[in-house]
């Protein structure tokens, strides 16, 4: 045999190397269940990541109007305890000048909504799911106590609040 002739045998007897199609599908089809899987658990945790993120921004939202109101409470001059709407509280200021605090319904928006004299305390976004105040001026100084629940999606988070009046 020549040179030649046994390149050829050898290389016509090595031709048998590569994959099979079955051993491709099952391939492509352990393939397809590990990327099913590893989506499926970042789905996941973005999920919880986005939910969190939404109780992060309810719970600051929340921070953030307990605190304007107690401001607004504790540096009045008067509160007017009188009125018999839990969704409001009138008060006045240090320089006498009025203040409504009132839980309502935004019409333009379609959402209840909580602002001090028109000016709205929360994002956009979120949604003022229940607001009460109640107010008892038969004790000195003058106290205050505020219940809000606040929701954002699926969200829902509740904020209570006891004011008592400064005397100056």
């Amino acid at each position: 045999m020549t040179k030649k002739t046994l390149y050829t045998k050898y290389y016509i007897l090595n031709t048998n190397h590569g994959f099979s199609l079955i051993e491709t599908l099952v391939a492509i089809s352990i393939f397809a269940i590990i990327s099913t899987i590893t989506v499926g658990i970042f789905l996941y945790i973005m999920k919880g990541a986005n939910k969190a993120k939404q109780v992060t921004r309810l719970k600051q939202n929340g921070a953030l109007i307990l605190e304007r109101i107690e401001r607004a409470i504790r540096d009045a001059r008067q509160i007017d305890c009188t009125i018999s709407d839990s969704s409001q509280l009138y008060v006045a200021d240090q320089d006498g000048e009025p203040k409504v605090i009132r839980c309502g319904y935004d019409a333009t928006e379609s959402k209840a909504i909580l602002e001090i004299d028109g000016i709205r305390l929360s994002d956009q976004d979120i949604e003022v799911t229940s607001c009460i105040f109640s107010c008892d001026d038969s004790t000195q100084p003058t106290t205050v106590s505020f219940d809000l629940s606040l929701s954002s999606g699926d969200t829902e988070e509740e904020f209570s609040l006891f004011i008592a009046q400064r005397k100056y």
